[in-house]
């Protein structure tokens, strides 16, 4: 095997490892949400403490409380499926630098922006639509971590978009 080969096989391992990683994390999550919907939201509807701890500074209701944190894990999901997509794709074509993959990048760091501030807007929502008008503050908290995070992935597709054009220069030479 030569070095450009050896380098592509590592690179395919190491993505498949990546999208085994993002699929677990995903179950992770969709059992967080489960454990949420199914577990902690009639316990807190009994234990005032409970509830206190949930809500925290929020303000928000127990209706409030679970939309905004199912929001936050579903759209953590779907960010996860779409990297697991990514590295699946990197793994079974052995060649990041294609126009799909920088846009896979941009469509994660999108949907990043969406979780930076959607769930608690969507949780403050919730209130009104459940009849708690005088609990609901609009909360549109933005979490900058997030969206930091959101702005470095689509500077990264920006790369993978000048990496596509540079492979198809060298592809022209050779």
């Amino acid at each position: 095997m030569n070095n450009r080969e050896t380098t592509l096989s590592a690179l395919r391992r190491s993505c498949a490892v990546s999208r085994n990683v993002c699929y677990a994390c995903l179950v992770l999550t969709v059992l967080l949400a489960l454990l949420v919907g199914l577990f902690l939201v009639p316990v807190a509807n009994t234990d005032r403490a409970l509830l206190a701890t949930l809500v925290g500074e929020t303000g928000m209701s127990v209706v409030g409380t679970t939309v905004h944190a199912v929001a936050l894990l579903a759209i953590t999901a779907l960010a996860l499926l779409r990297g697991a997509w990514l590295f699946g794709d990197i793994a079974e074509k052995g060649d990041p630098f294609r126009p799909e993959q920088a846009r896979a990048i941009r469509g994660i760091a999108r949907i990043l922006v969406v979780l930076s501030f959607a769930p608690p807007l969507l949780g403050s929502l919730a209130e009104l639509v459940a009849g708690n008008a005088e609990n609901v503050t609009v909360h549109l908290a933005v979490d900058l971590g997030i969206l930091a995070l959101a702005l470095f992935l689509g500077a990264l597709a920006r790369v993978f978009e000048y990496g596509c054009i540079l492979q198809e220069e060298d592809d022209g030479l050779v």
